[in-house]
C-alpha cells in the first residue's frame, strides 16, 4: 500500500541532507534533487513531489524563510495553510504586475488565467500541478486540431535580382528602383513539429506522470493518449523511441518554432518535459524529469510586494520599479560606464527615496552586508542631483533591531547615512 509522507524545509537547509537525515530513499531522483540542492534555482520556493521505488510517496514543502518549520503534526496544517495562502498572495502579485515583464515569473504566467478560472484552492499542490500539466496538454492538442500536416505560406520579400513572383503593386510604389518586391512560398511543415510532440508526450508518460498518484496518473494518462491518437490520426506520426533531449533543445528544432503561437507551443512542451525554471545565470536550460515541481522566487515576490506596497501608500507620487541610470568611473584602463538599478525609486517634491528590498531576516545591524549598503550608497550619489533630497532605505521583512537610522563614518567630512525599515508580508 502507498504511503505518503510530508516533508517541510526552509529555503536556506540543504534539501539533500535534510532527506538523508530522515531515511529516505531518493536514489532514482538523486540527480534532480541535487540539482536543487546545489541552489541551481537560488533560493527558490515550493514544492516538489516524487515516488520512490516501493511506490511511497512523498510531498516536500520548501518554506520562504518567514515561516517556521513545523515541530508537529498539529502545526502542520496551520504551516500548511499560512505557506498556501503565501503562494495564493505571490500568485496574485504576478498576475498584477505581468506587465513589469519579470523573468523570474515567466514560467508561471502561462497558468494564471487557468488557475483563477478552475478557482483553485491553494490547499493542495498536487491538484495545482495536475492542471499546470492538463493545460499544457489541452494547448498541445488544440494547436494540432487547429493545423494540417503542411501548408503553403505567401512570404514577401525584396531584393536586388529577380527569383519569384513579382509583387506588382509594391514595386509601383517603391522609390528605389534596386529593389525588386517579390512573393515567394514556403512550406510550414508541421508534421515534424507533430513528430517532436509526440516524442515528448512519450518522455512525459514513462517519466513524469508516475510521480502522481494513481488517481491523477490515470486522468492526465487519459488526456495523453487523447493527444497522442490526434498525432498518430492526423499527422500519421508514431515514435517508440525515446526522446533525445539534446536534440530536442537544439537551436535546428527550437527554430522550427517560427510564429508566436508556434512559441507558444514550444513552451508548453517544455513543461511537459519537467521544465520549471528555464534558466540559471549561465542560460542553461535545466530539467527536473524525476520529480513534480513549483517553484517561485521569494527574493522577486518580496520585490514586488514592496513595489505594490508603496504603490499603495503613494498613489499621487511618482513610484519606479528597477529604473536605471547611467554613471561613469574611471579604471586603469579609461572610462567605463555603468548602470545604477535600485529596486525602487520614490519621487516626492524634492525628495528621492532611493530604496534596496533585502529577502532576509535582520537578526543584528552585524546582518547588514557590506556590499548591501555599498551598493546603496552609489545608488545614492548616481541619484543626487540639483535641490533634491536623498532618503536612502534597505527594507526588510524581518528585523530585530531597534535602530531605524544608520550612519557609517569613513572620516570627519566623509560619511554615509542610511534607513532600515522593516515592511513584512503578512
Amino acid at each position: 500500500m502507498m504511503s505518503i509522507q510530508e516533508i517541510f524545509i526552509s529555503e536556506n537547509d540543504n534539501l539533500i541532507y535534510k532527506l538523508i537525515d530522515l531515511g529516505i530513499d531518493f536514489k532514482t531522483k538523486e540527480k534532480d534533487l541535487k540539482k536543487i540542492s546545489e541552489k541551481i534555482y537560488n533560493n527558490q520556493i515550493g514544492y516538489i513531489q516524487f515516488k520512490d521505488n516501493r511506490e511511497n510517496l512523498y510531498k516536500i514543502y520548501i518554506l520562504p524563510k518567514i515561516i517556521k518549520i513545523p515541530s508537529n503534526d498539529k502545526e502542520k496544517k496551520a504551516i500548511k495553510e499560512k505557506f498556501f495562502n503565501y503562494m495564493h498572495f505571490s500568485f496574485e502579485l504576478i498576475e498584477k504586475y505581468k506587465n513589469l515583464n519579470i523573468k523570474e515569473f515567466k514560467h508561471i504566467e502561462p497558468f494564471l488565467d487557468y488557475f483563477k478560472s478552475e478557482k483553485v484552492s491553494f490547499t493542495d499542490f498536487e491538484h495545482m500541478l495536475y492542471l499546470k500539466y492538463e493545460l499544457a496538454l489541452k494547448h498541445v492538442f488544440k494547436y494540432f486540431q487547429k493545423h494540417k500536416a503542411y501548408i503553403l505560406e505567401e512570404k514577401a520579400y525584396y531584393s536586388q535580382t529577380l527569383k519569384h513572383q513579382l509583387d506588382l503593386r509594391k514595386n509601383i510604389k517603391e522609390m528605389n528602383k534596386a529593389k525588386i518586391h517579390q512573393k515567394r512560398k514556403e512550406v510550414l511543415i508541421y508534421s515534424e513539429l507533430a513528430h517532436i510532440s509526440y516524442q515528448i508526450l512519450n518522455f512525459f508518460d514513462k517519466k513524469i506522470l508516475n510521480n502522481f498518484n494513481p488517481a491523477i496518473q490515470a486522468k492526465l494518462s487519459h488526456k495523453v493518449i487523447s493527444v497522442k491518437s490526434l498525432l498518430k490520426r492526423k499527422y500519421k506520426t508514431h515514435s517508440p523511441k525515446k526522446a533525445k533531449l539534446k536534440e530536442i533543445f537544439s537551436h535546428r528544432i527550437k527554430n522550427l518554432f517560427k510564429k508566436p503561437e508556434d512559441k507558444k507551443l514550444y513552451s508548453y512542451l517544455l513543461t511537459l518535459l519537467g521544465t520549471e525554471i528555464t534558466e540559471n545565470k549561465e542560460k542553461s536550460l535545466y530539467l527536473m524529469p524525476e520529480l513534480l515541481t513549483f517553484f517561485v522566487s521569494p527574493e522577486k515576490i518580496y520585490e514586488v510586494f514592496v513595489y505594490d506596497f508603496y504603490k499603495e501608500k503613494h498613489k499621487k507620487h511618482k513610484i519606479e520599479y528597477q529604473v536605471s541610470k547611467d554613471y561613469k568611473i574611471q579604471t586603469k584602463e579609461g572610462t567605463k560606464e555603468l548602470k545604477s538599478i535600485p529596486d525602487i525609486v520614490i519621487y516626492k517634491g524634492n525628495t528621492i527615496i532611493i530604496i534596496d528590498t533585502k529577502w532576509k531576516i535582520l537578526k543584528g545591524i552585524d546582518d547588514i552586508k557590506n556590499e548591501d549598503i555599498l551598493k546603496l550608497e552609489r545608488d545614492t550619489k548616481v541619484w543626487s542631483v540639483g535641490q533634491n533630497k536623498i532618503i536612502p532605505l534597505l527594507i526588510y521583512p524581518v528585523i530585530n533591531v531597534k535602530t531605524k537610522e544608520l550612519n557609517l563614518i569613513y572620516s570627519e567630512k566623509n560619511n554615509f547615512k542610511f534607513h532600515i525599515r522593516k515592511i513584512n508580508i503578512k
